[in-house]
């Protein structure tokens, strides 16, 4: 699911997804305050979320590699997706989740004419991913949090998918002012999003900048 702050982000995925300039993504678990219509799809798919967010150095930053299961919690339209599948090669293993079925829709479309295989689409029903415990080395998250209306609880989900070792790769707006992107008050700082990762038994192993917009938090076990 694409939130109404990622339609407003110019530069945008876009979220995972970004949609993210570049985020990846939708809200798959933790409802959010708005859906993307899907009408403007393209714009999560654009040179200026490319420009922002290249997916395939994004993901490498992550830590996505080779053999790993990668949930794409917000998949949309699969701008990360796509991408995390080549890296994660024919041994590893891609969950596409999303709240929106078309947004599931046109990730696997994408997928088809790709010819991208070793994704599974699942619909998230707003807060629980039907997925089992420990499936994933890692968990992306791309500009999702900052909407989310349980924060603590979208972070909690994402844990509770993670194998032992595994880690969450969380993209979020630096809190200043757009746009690109939603208005610096609705943006987490650091101290927010090192709070939240804390209510839900993780912690920030690292930080980074990817850009002038956006910030990519490691989170691991506590």
């Amino acid at each position: 699911m694409t939130t109404q702050a990622e339609q407003r982000d110019e530069g945008r995925h876009g979220g995972h997804g970004g949609g993210h300039g570049g985020h990846g993504g939708h809200e798959a678990s933790g409802a959010g305050r708005g859906m993307f219509d899907p009408a403007n799809l393209e714009r999560l798919l654009g040179e200026q979320r490319r420009a922002a967010l290249p997916p395939e150095q994004t993901l490498h930053t992550a830590g996505v590699t080779t053999d790993q299961t990668v949930v794409d919690l917000g998949c949309g339209p699969g701008y990360f997706t796509l991408p995390a599948a080549e890296i994660v090669g024919p041994r590893g293993k891609v969950y596409a989740v999303d709240v929106q079925p078309e947004m599931l829709a046109a990730c696997r479309a994408r997928a088809a004419e790709a010819g991208v295989q070793g994704i599974e689409f699942v619909q998230s029903d707003g807060i629980h991913v039907p997925l089992p415990d420990g499936v994933a080395d890692q968990v992306l998250i791309s500009v999702v949090l900052h909407e989310s209306k349980d924060r603590a609880a979208f972070v909690r989900e994402a844990r509770r998918l993670l194998k032992p070792g595994g880690e969450v790769a969380l993209i979020e707006f630096r809190k200043q002012d757009g746009p690109p992107g939603p208005p610096k008050e609705v943006r987490l700082s650091e101290e927010e999003v090192a709070a939240v990762a804390g209510a839900a038994g993780l912690r920030v192993r690292e930080q980074r900048a990817l850009n002038d917009l956006h910030l990519l938090y490691h989170l691991a076990a506590t």
